[in-house]
C-alpha cells in the first residue's frame, strides 16, 4: 500500500495518513517495506524489499540508467500481512 494512494483516495494529509498506517502496523495488520523510485524517469524499480539493509548499494534504473541511491531513491511502501 502506497502512502500517496491513501492520500489521494480519502482526502486526507500526509501527516493523517502516516498515522493510519502507523497504527495499522502497530496492530500488526501491515508492515513496512522500500521500494525503489527513479527520480529521472518516475519509473519504479522492483523487487519490494522488507528491509532497508536489503536494497543493494549500487542499482541502475532499468528504464533509463539513472544510478540509485537507496538514501535518496526509497519509497516507505507498507505490505499486508495475511494470517
Amino acid at each position: 500500500m502506497y502512502p500517496g494512494v491513501l492520500i489521494r483516495k480519502l482526502g486526507i494529509s500526509q501527516s493523517q495518513a502516516y498515522k493510519v498506517l502507523d497504527a495499522l502496523k502497530r496492530l500488526g495488520l501491515l508492515e513496512v517495506n522500500y521500494e525503489l523510485y527513479c527520480h529521472e524517469c518516475g519509473q519504479f524499480k522492483g523487487p519490494i524489499f522488507e528491509t532497508f539493509g536489503g536494497i543493494p548499494d549500487e542499482l541502475d534504473c532499468e528504464y533509463c540508467g539513472e544510478r540509485l541511491d537507496p538514501l535518496d531513491n526509497s519509497i516507505v511502501i507498507y505490505k499486508m500481512i495475511s494470517d
